[in-house]
């Protein structure tokens, strides 16, 4: 069987091809969108109910729903990667879903991005380029949480800013919609608060497809290729 070794990726590549992908991903991520979406807001209606009276209580009552949210959003992206391996013929895993293991390492992978925000924004940037393999490998290859990371961040190698750009190109506009008006906004209506939470959900659709492509891109395999 011919193969073909890893390669440049280019801007243009990896939008076309995760377009793609989210277009043949049509129904499981609408339903992530909607489903995140929803519980955003009424995340969202609880943290501003317990952050009326401002205290040490409501603060932490806001940090937990915060952290409940985040963790239902990570199971809610595992079956969307699982999902979209499967559409675009990269699924070689065929073992039992490992579901903490994946809460564990995208938890992980937040940690390390933070920590870069914390530093510089441009170490984040890196982090969560280097890093986004890591969902693919671990559901569609089956590798454990920390080769997962280490084998994406060796992939990924040399190829952070195109990986970077494009996502930043398809991100943007839904990041905008998603932080600005609640930012500048605190007490959004209803509909633009589910608004913004919706766009922010889209924004996490096209993060694990991006993931998905660049795996795909740079993994040596069939000459006649996935993804394509």
């Amino acid at each position: 069987m011919a193969t073909r070794p890893n390669r440049e990726l280019t801007v243009g590549e990896i939008i076309d091809k995760t377009l793609t992908l989210v277009s043949r991903s049509g129904l499981p991520a609408l339903m992530f969108i909607l489903f995140i979406g929803a519980a955003g807001t009424v995340a969202d209606v609880f943290v501003r109910k317990s952050m009326q009276v401002p205290s040490v209580e409501a603060i932490i009552h806001s940090t937990a729903y915060s952290l409940l949210l985040t963790i239902v959003k990570i199971i809610a992206s595992y079956p969307l990667v699982v999902s979209m391996m499967k559409r675009s013929g990269l699924m070689t895993y065929k073992g039992d879903w490992r579901l903490i293991g994946f809460i564990g390492m995208e938890l992980l992978v937040m940690l390390g991005v933070i920590g870069g925000l914390i530093l510089v924004i441009i170490p984040a940037f890196i982090f969560m380029a280097r890093w986004s393999a890591a969902p693919a490998l671990f559901a569609g290859r089956g590798d454990r949480v920390f080769a997962a990371m280490g084998d994406s961040w060796k992939m990924t190698k040399g190829h952070e800013f195109p990986i970077i750009l494009a996502s930043l190109a398809m991100l943007a506009i839904f990041y905008a919609i998603a932080i600005v008006p609640p930012f500048m906004f605190p007490n959004l209506p209803l509909p633009l608060n589910i608004v913004t939470k919706i766009a922010g959900a889209a924004a996490n659709v096209i993060s694990i497809a991006v993931g998905i492509v660049v795996y795909g891109l740079l993994k040596t395999r069939d000459a006649s290729g996935a993804l394509s």
